[in-house]
């Protein structure tokens, strides 16, 4: 896994500060790449959120202004986050 910065962005990129990580192979699942990457941050957690957790979940991030709008600053996070 290699991580990637785009060379063009748009104001979501740049509200989220956007980074990628792209697979080195296809012929492993994106999982098994991240496991054998020799250079990549140990703290690269997968985080499974039980299906009854899901709103309390969405209500922390809330709290802490972490919502649609503040991840996607376009009409389109506005709208996402009044239909919450």
């Amino acid at each position: 896994v290699m991580r990637v910065v785009p060379a063009k962005s748009n104001n979501r990129m740049v509200a989220q500060a956007a980074e990628f990580l792209m697979p080195i192979t296809l012929r492993k699942s994106f999982e098994d790449n991240l496991k054998s990457c020799t250079d990549c941050n140990p703290e690269v957690v997968k985080l499974i959120v039980p299906i009854d957790q899901v709103r309390v979940m969405l209500e922390k991030l809330q709290e802490m202004n972490i919502n649609y709008q503040t991840l996607y600053p376009d009409i389109n996070g506005l709208a996402l986050a009044m239909n919450m």
